[in-house]
């Protein structure tokens, strides 16, 4: 999803972690900085949404190690792609 808004909230908190929007290419790019479960929304704006979610299990120097992500709904087809990548 091209330009879709985005918001990042942390393991355990209702205030976003960091909002923005994708790139024309639908990327987004965060660092995290704590392990445990981040909820990952993007919406475009005509209706068409996407929530994952991700399970960090280590967080150090800027990297971490995550376990697979797991689709919360999707009311479109693939496409954006979130990168965690430190």
């Amino acid at each position: 999803m091209s330009y879709a808004d985005v918001e990042i909230l942390g393991p355990g908190s209702d205030t976003p972690f960091q909002k923005g929007r994708t790139d024309r290419n639908g990327m987004f790019m965060f660092r995290p900085d704590q392990k445990g479960l981040w909820q990952i929304g993007l919406q475009d704006g005509m209706a068409h949404r996407l929530a994952l979610e991700r399970e960090l299990t280590d967080v150090k120097n800027g990297y971490h190690a995550a376990k697979p992500a797991e689709t919360v709904s999707r009311k479109t087809p693939p496409g954006p792609r979130v990168s965690l990548r430190g």
